[in-house]
């Protein structure tokens, strides 16, 4: 569903809520809207990310840091196909 829609997975997140999909930092900001603020982490999630523009701002950030930690780790993209689901499976 999210790349028949074109959206690619590994260059940022997605949200799939109401029937809608959300990708990168529209989906930060829904997820803001959607948090409750209990919490330091969830308040602090919803009082920065509720802004669109502080979102829209503060994404490629955290995408930046997502993509550095895998790279730390040693993690390869996720590929959809069934092989990359059995890995996951097994890495857990």
């Amino acid at each position: 569903m999210v790349r028949a829609a074109g959206l690619e997975i590994n260059q940022g997140m997605v949200l799939h809520f109401d029937g809608q999909l959300y990708h990168g930092d529209e989906c930060l900001h829904r997820l803001a809207l959607l948090t409750t603020p209990v919490g330091i982490f969830n308040w602090l999630n919803a009082r920065l990310f509720s802004s669109p523009r502080i979102s829209r701002l503060g994404y490629p950030i955290l995408r930046t840091g997502r993509n550095l930690a895998l790279r730390i780790l040693g993690r390869e993209p996720i590929r959809g196909d069934a092989s990359n689901a059995r890995q996951r499976t097994r890495d857990r």
